[in-house]
């Protein structure tokens, strides 16, 4: 039961780093949009139609917790 116990632990730990991990990421492509639509000439309240060109931003995706 002990051994349960601990492994449950470690997941949880495993869990919440993985989703600080993917929150750092999700706020690294916040700012890659916003640098991005910034250079753009002409931006205004249609930003949002605007396509992003998603290959052009060298983020790495975070690793996924080891199973």
């Amino acid at each position: 039961m002990h051994a349960k116990a601990l492994k449950k632990e470690e997941l949880q730990q495993a869990l919440v780093h993985y989703a600080e991990e993917m929150h750092a990421y999700t706020l690294q492509l916040v700012a890659e949009v916003r640098k991005q639509r910034g250079k753009e000439s002409g931006t205004d309240a249609g930003a949002e139609e605007q396509s992003l060109d998603l290959s052009k931003l060298q983020i790495s995706s975070p690793k996924s917790p080891a199973k």
